[in-house]
């Protein structure tokens, strides 16, 4: 089944991607910009044997537009097919994600054994994207794009650990120097921090920490109350003294 075009916002980095049968979902890195940024150590599409499907998996970069590749500098075969994980490929220099064992360096074994792998899309979630983006509708988009939800949305975690981490340090939103993993673990997410998104979650969180606060009564509203409230106040009924006990 065919879905709706991605629309951008505008056309820059950054800018929000929607899809109108699927509002829900916004992104704003396109596979080619989440690729070309540098991710998953330059071989997210290295060849695979699938132990979901059971089948042997390589050139799956084949399906997707050669424009993709285009600002490539050394292809696709340097930047997506690489069978070796090389974190020098990584935007941030960082490796990030979970991993099975050390053998398991693009994380795919640990991915399985969490069930986070179904058939359609042997590699993951950004093989999802990939094929969403290009039009594909599946009944796995809902699961998917609910996890996207609960990584990058606007309730995220990493995308609020990123807002606090760069509150706590007092620094601009775009300062690289903090927690590049968790930034590098949303772009693998199609996601990457805008000063407009930080706004909004520093906001948010201000508020979550701040109670709130009843405006300061003035004299004669704390004279009104005190009148009025005299006879039900325990605080405000003159305390008698009390009796000497006998010895």
């Amino acid at each position: 089944m065919n879905g709706s075009s991605p629309v951008r916002a505008a056309s820059r980095l950054g800018a929000t991607i929607s899809f109108p049968d699927h509002p829900e979902f916004r992104p704003n890195l396109t596979p080619a910009e989440l690729f070309t940024l540098g991710s998953f150590g330059g071989g997210y599409f290295h060849p695979i044997h699938s132990r979901v499907t059971g089948l042997d998996y390589a050139n799956e970069w084949k399906e997707f537009p050669s424009t993709w590749w285009a600002e490539m500098q050394g292809g696709p075969e340097r930047w997506v097919a690489q069978p070796k994980y090389n974190v020098k490929m990584n935007r941030y220099r960082v490796d990030c994600g979970a991993k099975l064992s050390k053998s398991d360096t693009f994380g795919l074994d640990y991915w399985e054994s969490k069930d986070w792998i179904v058939a359609q899309d042997p590699y993951g979630w950004v093989q999802w994207y990939c094929r969403f983006y290009m039009g594909r509708r599946s009944e796995d988009d809902e699961r998917q794009i609910s996890r996207w939800a609960g990584v990058a949305g606007v309730n995220g975690r990493f995308r609020s650990q990123l807002v606090g981490k760069i509150m706590a340090a007092r620094a601009s939103f775009d300062d690289e120097t903090v927690s590049p993993v968790v930034r590098q673990v949303l772009q693998h997410w199609a996601y990457q921090l805008t000063e407009e998104d930080f706004v909004e979650g520093r906001a948010a969180r201000i508020g979550k920490l701040t109670p709130a606060v009843e405006p300061a009564a003035t004299a004669k509203t704390v004279k009104k109350r005190a009148s009025s409230d005299s006879s039900n106040s325990p605080d405000l009924v003159p305390k008698r003294k009390p009796k000497k006990a006998k010895e």
